[in-house]
């Protein structure tokens, strides 16, 4: 069975991605620390919001409520997490984090913490990318 999807992408503005911890280092005495590869395709955490009307509003409580279990179950929902491209991400809301940030007239604004299950396709031009160096 497919996964729900949330129709109602997060603000543009507002994003703050941790990417997922893909190595760890050791402090040696001495000198330097040292590095490895620890995990590839750690998923990684994103505080978003929404900044709704009421009937937005209505479908967003629903859906976390009933879609996915008051947070429970995993949903897709578009984000601008790797490269500036909207791109859907299979996602869980962190527990305690969806909330009401605020109400005036008209408008709500919801806020939540996701975490993101990175999707290896969206890296297949990475290589490239940095080979290729900054649009400066």
């Amino acid at each position: 069975m497919p996964l729900p999807t949330l129709s109602l992408p997060p603000d543009q503005s507002g994003y703050q991605a941790a990417f997922g911890v893909t190595g760890v280092s050791t402090q040696l005495e001495g000198g330097a620390s040292r590095f490895r590869a620890d995990q590839l395709g750690a998923a990684f955490q994103i505080t978003v919001q929404w900044t709704v009307n009421k009937a937005n509003a209505a479908y967003l409580t629903a859906f976390f409520r009933n879609a996915i279990n008051f947070g429970a179950l995993p949903f897709i929902v578009g984000l601008y997490a790797d490269d500036g491209e909207i791109r859907d991400y299979t996602c869980h809301f962190m527990p305690g984090t969806f909330n009401l940030v605020s109400q005036s007239g008209a408008t709500w604004v919801y806020g939540a913490t996701l975490e993101a299950l990175p999707d290896d396709s969206y890296y297949v031009n990475d290589a490239t990318i940095v080979a290729a160096g900054p649009d400066v």
